[in-house]
């Protein structure tokens, strides 16, 4: 016996397929939140573990990233130019992981430009001296010492965009090699950056001397290792344009296997974007 389903069947049916929407779904019906990646550094392979980890932005949380990716070789001249910098004008969230990069001018202000439109920056490990180049910190850790490196005359650096930007003021980092422990800061235990995460964990990276921190920064995570004072390894700043600006110290290639530190990564991109941050 053939039976054909009646109008309302299949009008019903169609509202039921049109509920029913997959997280995936759901996120691409939103308008999308543009970030842009500012990769520049030769470290901490920043260029693997950062596109993996916007992969998750996109496919779960519905974000478009663009990867505006530097050479990665310290003897490359085009080290110093950062490919579609222009992707930066469109963007809603800019996040620099980048380290002692001089740039072009017109690459430097469309930078500058974005700050001071008063949006929302993230700012990973290396951030901290992204475009201070003429300083470097001995592999075995210790304060930064002259490079003495020749720039060209068209280069730009910023060397205060730690504290004019993330507010700090970075001046060097411990022995490599030595785990950190990470806390929360109990003061700061509601904030919703931290939501989700772990009241304590250990990292690889080594310890970033980042004190003072400016009177506009909050610091949600504190980091410690024998025999000296904690520093903060994660804060929240109001940059002078009114932007929302986070920076964590953390970064290692292998901080990005912990889910503490992927989750918080998470979470800052929610708040800086004054979004609810999810509950997972």
């Amino acid at each position: 016996m053939n039976i054909k389903p009646s109008p309302v069947t299949l009008a019903a049916f169609a509202l039921l397929v049109m509920a029913i929407k997959t997280p995936s779904t759901a996120a691409e019906a939103k308008p999308q939140k543009a970030i842009a990646f500012i990769l520049a550094e030769n470290e901490y392979r920043a260029w693997q573990t950062i596109p993996e980890f916007g992969q998750t932005l996109e496919d779960k949380y519905g974000f478009k990233c663009d990867y505006l990716v530097s050479s990665t070789d310290d003897k490359d001249t085009n080290r110093f130019f950062i490919p579609r910098m222009e992707k930066v004008k469109q963007a809603d969230l800019v996040v620099v992981f980048a380290r002692r990069r001089a740039l072009p001018r017109e690459q430097m202000q469309i930078l500058r430009d974005y700050i001071g439109s008063g949006k929302p920056l993230i700012g990973i490990r290396t951030a901290s001296h992204a475009f201070d180049a003429n300083l470097v910190v001995p592999k075995q850790g210790g304060s930064p010492v002259a490079a003495n490196l020749a720039l060209p005359p068209d280069l730009e650096q910023w060397t205060t965009f730690d504290q004019d930007v993330l507010g700090c003021r970075y001046h060097g980092h411990y022995e490599p090699g030595i785990v950190t422990v990470v806390t929360v800061n109990p003061e700061k235990k509601g904030h919703p950056i931290l939501r989700g995460v772990p009241e304590t964990f250990e990292s690889p990276s080594w310890l970033y001397e980042v004190a003072p921190l400016a009177p506009t920064t909050e610091a949600l995570l504190l980091g410690k290792i024998p025999g000296k004072a904690a520093e903060a390894v994660l804060f929240t700043n109001i940059d002078r344009q009114g932007g929302r600006t986070v920076y964590t110290t953390l970064g290692h290639w292998d901080d990005f296997k912990l889910s503490a530190f992927r989750r918080l990564l998470i979470n800052s991109v929610f708040w800086s974007l004054k979004l609810d941050v999810p509950k997972e």
